[in-house]
């Protein structure tokens, strides 16, 4: 009798789905038809139930290092095996610490595998992708003096992460007056080698990141002297 619910003849097998102390009870009769009696005390182990919390939930690259968190339950857990696949370079690193952290240097996808084991000897696993973004930042500000104080001079967009870019400044009449294709020199506000007139004028930002994502900004700026 298993647990005072089930009754078997002979020899059996019994799955546990439930952790506790189980009370097995067992009678035999020999060749003699003489017969006994013996107990046995069963402990069930509970199963661990590998869970994991990964933070920041969408990591950019070269960012600050992600936190690989673990939230695993059933039992004490006394065993970590962390596998990070990187899809692209098929290159794996691995962490056998509880709580490690990952410096992703690239974007791209990535897969996160935690293998637990508690203090019972019971494992288990859970797998999880992760995709890591561009570290992509694009800011043009909207106004600019260049005025010879030696400040806001220039007109040039503030761009991370890119792999190429083109921006072309435009008069109130559509003209293309400026262009440039790299972070070195902005717009001074002339055209020809004279000094534009103070008002808005319109740009168009086409940039491409490391991905291979592209994206094309339109906006205006207004300069003043």
């Amino acid at each position: 009798m298993l647990n005072q619910q089930s009754s078997y003849p002979g020899n059996f097998k019994r799955c546990f789905e439930t952790a506790g102390t189980y009370l097995l009870l067992g009678t035999y009769t020999d060749n003699n038809n003489c017969s006994g009696s013996t107990t046995l005390s069963i402990h069930a182990a509970e199963k661990p139930k590998a869970q994991v919390n990964v933070s920041p939930e969408h990591p950019v690259e070269n960012g600050d290092p992600v936190q690989f968190q673990d939230l695993s339950e059933g039992g004490t857990m006394n065993s970590w095996q962390w596998n990070l696949l990187d899809v692209a370079q098929q290159k794996t690193s691995l962490y056998k610490v509880q709580h490690p952290a990952h410096y992703f240097e690239n974007s791209g996808s990535y897969v996160l595998a935690l293998v637990v084991k508690n203090t019972e000897g019971c494992s288990d696993t859970t797998v999880k992708s992760i995709r890591v973004e561009d570290d992509f930042l694009v800011f043009v500000p909207n106004a600019f003096t260049p005025n010879s104080d030696g400040r806001n001079e220039c007109f040039l967009p503030v761009l991370r992460g890119q792999k190429f870019f083109g921006m072309q400044i435009y008069d109130r009449w559509g003209h293309e007056i400026f262009s440039m294709t790299e972070l070195a020199k902005g717009w001074d506000g002339t055209h020809k080698g004279n000094a534009c007139p103070e008002g808005v004028y319109t740009w168009k930002l086409s940039i491409a990141a490391k991905s291979g994502v592209q994206k094309i900004l339109t906006g205006a700026v207004t300069l003043y002297r």
